[in-house]
Formats: structure tokens, sequence, C-alpha cells
């Protein structure tokens, strides 16, 4: 009797650890069908445009996941759950999942920015605009993001929106490289806007942050000696040549400028060495054919 008795109670035991296995199993299988369910409407959802079949899909994939229990909410979980949110359109909700990683600027850039790169590879301008501007809005200290916004800005002639981002972007602490460049495009948009003075305080940052920009430096040289600066223009035409022996603005600008300045000789030699760097060119002939000395007149 007692063994018939232990019997069972062992029976029992083997078959509440069953349940409890099952119920486990049943828990896992669970979470995996509400993981994979919710991660391939995301995954359908971020493939569309905007449209209400994609804001369904991603309303689809937020309940799902939201559906899973609070121990499988890793930085996958949020990273994830904040797209399905940003595809419905929900900024907020998207933010508060990637602050929960501790990760939003790498996540910011790491998906706004990269997509952005990948619209750009694939010439789809307002799609690069559209991620540059999200990159910028979950992560504002994203300087190289504001510099390409700037630039797309730019490239539209949208110079107040232009500057705007370059600006912002100049709020951070960014490395050299992206902050002369933040400066070199605000010191074009100014120039084409006739902001001279903006213009040259701009060149002269990107100067400061990379001495070696030889476009900055005839950037320069062209805005002093539209100002009738010849001595500041020669001074920046001369570090050109230096930074590229070969370059052909640096000579056609020095040649300008000893022109301008009644060097004859000088401006020849300049405009001589222009013409074995570009034999047809047409600034250097038209000094050659204006010159009434005729050792001016050709080069040796």
């Amino acid at each position: 009797m007692a063994r018939s008795s232990l019997a069972g109670q062992k029976s029992l035991i083997i078959f509440f650890c069953c349940l409890l296995i099952l119920a486990l199993g049943l828990a896992a299988c669970r979470v995996v069908i509400l993981r994979n369910l919710g991660n391939l409407a995301l995954l359908h959802a971020l493939e569309l445009a905007e449209t209400p079949r994609r804001h369904t899909l991603a309303s689809w994939s937020v309940r799902l996941l939201s559906l899973l229990p609070a121990d499988v909410h890793d930085t996958s979980f949020h990273t994830r759950l904040g797209l399905a949110y940003w595809a419905t359109g929900d900024f907020q909700s998207l933010k508060q999942q990637w602050e929960l990683t501790a990760q939003l600027p790498d996540l910011a850039r790491r998906y706004f920015y990269n997509q952005a790169l990948r619209c750009k590879k694939a010439g789809q301008g307002q799609c690069e605009l559209d991620f540059y501007q999200m990159a910028v809005k979950m992560d504002p200290s994203n300087a190289e993001a504001w510099l390409q916004l700037g630039i797309l800005y730019k490239e539209n002639q949208d110079w107040e929106q232009a500057i705007q981002a370059l600006q912002a972007g100049l709020q951070g602490n960014s490395a050299p490289a992206i902050q002369a460049g933040l400066h070199n495009q605000l010191g074009a948009i100014y120039e084409v806007t006739g902001l001279q003075d903006l213009a040259l305080f701009h060149y002269h940052e990107v100067i400061r942050l990379a001495p070696d920009d030889y476009w900055a430096q005839i950037a320069l040289v062209r805005l002093y000696r539209q100002k009738k600066e010849l001595k500041a223009a020669l001074e920046h035409a001369l570090i050109a040549v230096k930074l590229q022996p070969d370059g052909a603005s640096g000579y056609l600008n020095l040649g300008l400028i000893y022109s301008g300045l009644g060097e004859m000789d000088l401006a020849h030699a300049k405009f001589c060495r222009l013409l074995q760097i570009v034999p047809e060119q047409p600034v250097a002939l038209d000094f050659l054919a204006r010159q009434s000395i005729p050792e001016l007149k050709s080069c040796p």
C-alpha cells in the first residue's frame, strides 16, 4: 500500500513537471512567435513609403512587440520597437525607446544617418533629406549630419535653411575636419549671396582648422581680389601654389594679381607657367596677346 502511494506521488510529481515544462515551452514559443511576427511586420513597413499600409503594418508591429515579456526587453527590443513607433509617426515614443538603450546618439547615427547615405547613393534626394532631418532630430550633436543637411539645402538654394543647419552643426564639439567643412559651406553660401565679409570670416576659419586646404586659400584669393585688396590676395595665392605646385587656379590668380599690381614680368612668368599646365588657357593667352613688349608676347 505504501509502495503504491509512493508510486502515485512520483507519478504526480512527474505529471506536474511535464506541465511545467510544457508551460515553459509554450511561453518560449509565444515569445519567439511574437518577436518574429513583430519583426516581420516592421521589416515590411520599413520597406514601404508613407502609405496607409505602412502605418497599419507598423501599428501591428508595435502591438506584437509590446506583448513581449519584460525579461526580453533588451537593446534589440527597444531599437526595433522604436523603429516601429517611428514608422507610425510617433517620434516621441521612438526617442523614449532608444533612450532606454542608453545608446540614442549611436542608434540615430547608425540608422538614420546611414539610411540617408543609402538614399544619396541611389540618387533619392528627398529620401536623403528626410533621413538627415531625422538624424539631427534624434541626435542634435551629430555635426556630420548637420553638414550633409546644410549641403542639401545649399544645393536647393534654400540659403536660410542651409545656414541654420550649418550653424547648428558648429554648436557641438565635432572633429576639426567636420568643423572645417561646416565653415567651408557657410563661406560658399555667403560668397554666393554677396556677403563678402562673412564669407571671408568662414574661409579664414577653414584655414585655421585645415591649413593645407588649397581651395579655401583660392576662395580667399578670389574674395580679396573682388574687394581690390591685392596684397592680401597675393599672400594667399602664394600659399596656394606652395600647396599645389601644379594647381592651375593658383597660377591664374597670381598672374591676375601681378597684372593688377603692374608687375608685368611676374604676371608673364605666372601665366606662362599656367600655359604649361593648361595649354589653351584663354586668360593667359589673352594676356600675352595684349602685351606691347615683344618679350612678353610669348613664353620661352
